[in-house]
């Protein structure tokens, strides 16, 4: 039985048209046309061959082996470095870089160290304390230092020179010898210009130096925070201090509140020092000048400025307890300085003209004639006066001697002193004084004897010539010599009802 005939294949107009157009070419554009055994035709394409090489991804698989490189190198690189750091801290507190250390230091100061208690890690090293002595001739005898921080530079382990930010001591102590006639000082500049220690900043919160024997010191100054500058911006070092207790050889206690010294050669320039008294915020005493402290036969003198400064401060306890207020530096080309020759004996010497402050007045106590003043015209402002901003005179300090000389104290329509008076150094006092009355005070006296006893009229006042003997706490006066000495020369006024008693001592009473 035969097979039944496939039934027509039904195209639509469209369909022929398209298969008569494919006909017109041999080969498609994208394969090979074949007809399958059902006779179907279809066109075979050629399998594409996968590139196995493509840019991009080329590009990232680069980059992932540069990565991966680069972290195995890190790795190794701080492998490397935890050894070589490790070795480097162990061989720093090792005795032999201790002993490079106390070279390099001795080599920098030229003095000789003893270290103790040192330690060092990759970013500070510390020591209980480092003690430095000089040999005589040197400016400096002896610094100590205690808990010592250092900010080291990585350099400082293998390097020739131990090198940092800041070193920092909390507490210092400073010994400055003076020169005497048969030990001048020497300045050695080979071994301080050799740099082997070399840091940015020193600084100490607690700093004591002495000056002259320690035992007994010319200057002294406590509590006081220093830092040095090695290279300032003139290209020198700086010394600078701030607060602190300063003491001088026979000299009332000062407040040091700031100080700024460079180094220049063999000279120390003061570029500026500001004291305080010791119990007074106020006031003002400033120092400047050049210091030569390798030239002992030489003076060295600072300029001396005083702003409302208190007077007893400088004159001491003896006179301070007779003349106070706040003076101010009046200008002079013979004056206002402090000179001294820097040798063991030192002997300074302070020369200052004042005025009264114009905030502030002079006031006078404690003297005998002004007790009897008081008395006798029964005005207690005779007692202790006070005299207005024209108040001046010369202080002049030296050889344990203050002297208020030219002095000029004057309260207008009432009274007037001049003269001088010094306070010895055993306390004893001495001086010779003008004091000076108003004519219509003196008329205003019941007693006719003080008409009698002062002069005539000069400068709007009558004069008497007063001397000063004893101390502070027993001082005397010869105005009751004097005032009694007229006792039996004048007859009082009858007129006039005698009430003044007629001695100074019967004033006491």
């Amino acid at each position: 039985m035969s097979a039944a005939p496939s039934e027509p294949e039904k195209f639509s107009i469209e369909e022929m048209l398209e298969r008569l157009d494919g006909d017109n070419s041999s080969e498609p554009l994208d394969g090979e046309l074949v007809t399958r055994s059902d006779g179907t035709q279809a066109i075979r394409v050629k399998k594409r061959k996968r590139r196995t090489e493509q840019p991009q991804k080329e590009a990232v698989r680069k980059k992932q082996h540069l990565r991966n490189f680069q972290i195995v190198a890190i790795i190794i690189t701080i492998f490397a470095l935890s050894i070589l750091v490790g070795g480097a801290v162990i061989y720093s507190n090792s005795k032999p870089f201790r002993d490079g250390l106390i070279a390099k230091i001795t080599k920098t100061t030229g003095a000789s160290v003893e270290l103790r208690q040192f330690r060092i890690n990759p970013e500070t090293a510390n020591a209980a304390t480092v003690s430095l002595s000089w040999p005589p001739g040197n400016l400096i005898k002896s610094l100590l230092l205690n808990k010592l921080q250092a900010d080291v530079s990585p350099t400082s382990f293998f390097g020739r020179s131990f090198t940092g930010e800041e070193i920092t001591a909390a507490e210092g102590k400073m010994e400055i010898q003076l020169p005497t006639a048969n030990s001048p000082l020497i300045k050695s500049s080979d071994a301080i210009s050799q740099k082997a220690i070399s840091f940015d900043r020193y600084r100490i919160p607690n700093f004591s130096v002495t000056v002259g024997d320690p035992a007994d010191p010319i200057i002294q100054l406590t509590k006081s925070e220093a830092s040095l500058d090695p290279v300032s911006i003139g290209k020198r070092p700086q010394f600078s201090f701030y607060k602190g207790q300063l003491t001088m050889a026979g000299w009332p206690n000062l407040r040091l509140d700031r100080a700024l010294f460079e180094l220049q050669g063999k000279e120390v320039e003061i570029i500026g020092l500001k004291m305080l008294s010791e119990t007074d915020n106020r006031g003002e005493f400033h120092l400047a000048g050049t210091v030569s402290p390798f030239k002992s036969s030489s003076l060295s003198t600072l300029s001396v400025t005083l702003n409302a400064f208190d007077l007893s401060a400088i004159l001491g306890p003896s006179l301070g307890r007779l003349i106070s207020g706040r003076v101010d530096t009046q200008p002079s080309s013979k004056s206002n300085f402090f000179s001294f020759v820097p040798d063991q004996s030192a002997s300074p010497i302070l020369d200052i003209t004042f005025q009264a402050d114009p905030s502030s007045t002079i006031e006078l106590e404690k003297i005998p004639f002004l007790f009897a003043l008081s008395r006798i015209f029964e005005d207690p402002w005779f007692e202790s006066p006070t005299f207005e901003a024209d108040a001046n005179g010369i202080i002049h300090r030296e050889n344990g001697t203050t002297t208020l000389k030219n002095l000029n104290l004057e309260s207008k329509a009432r009274m007037a002193i001049r003269g001088t008076i010094s306070a010895n150094s055993d306390q004893s006092i001495s001086g010779t004084l003008q004091l000076g009355l108003a004519e219509g005070i003196i008329h205003s006296s019941s007693s006719t004897r003080l008409t009698k006893l002062f002069g005539p009229v000069k400068d709007g006042f009558r004069w008497l010539n007063l001397s000063l003997s004893g101390s502070v706490g027993a001082l005397n006066d010869n105005f009751d010599d004097l005032f009694t000495a007229l006792q039996n020369d004048v007859a009082e006024d009858p007129g006039k009802k005698n009430t003044t008693p007629s001695s100074f001592r019967e004033l006491t009473k």
